[in-house]
């Protein structure tokens, strides 16, 4: 769907139910409305009005142990009630570029996906780890 109808959906309230079931509390349908309006209006400013997709990730909190991969999976985590949300949308320009309110991310060149050392422990190594390992496995990048 182009990113003009989520927006016009989200202001006009056709997905208040639906936010509240991921929110589950009907006091912060509202504020999780003009959220995702919000993303979506940047998105649009940024790139155009295209087809897009919505994603969100819950937050989490590890009750005990921490960080599954020292830990060989042996953790319990929980969800928590914050997340991060992304509009989306299909690319052939071989360029990844990632857009946050909090952090400034370089774009990412999927022809380039060997380890830079002055990237380590960045964002931008963390999109270069998990493009390359999908490449690896036959998935194409965009």
């Amino acid at each position: 769907m182009l990113a003009s109808a989520f927006l016009e959906d989200f202001r006009n309230g056709n997905y208040n139910q639906l936010l509240n079931d991921l929110y589950d509390d009907e006091s912060l349908v509202a504020y999780q409305a003009k959220r995702y309006a919000n993303a979506i209006e940047k998105f649009i400013r940024l790139f155009g009005d295209k087809e897009v997709s919505i994603f969100t990730a819950a937050g989490r909190s590890e009750v005990s142990g921490n960080h599954t991969d020292h830990q060989h999976g042996r953790v319990l985590a929980a969800s928590i009630n914050l997340d991060s949300i992304a509009i989306a949308s299909k690319n052939d320009s071989g360029v990844i570029k990632v857009v946050s309110d909090d952090f400034n991310i370089a774009p990412i060149h999927v022809n380039e996906l060997k380890v830079c050392k002055e990237e380590e422990g960045t964002s931008e190594a963390l999109i270069r780890g998990v493009c390359k390992a999908l490449a690896s496995d036959g998935h194409t990048l965009g």
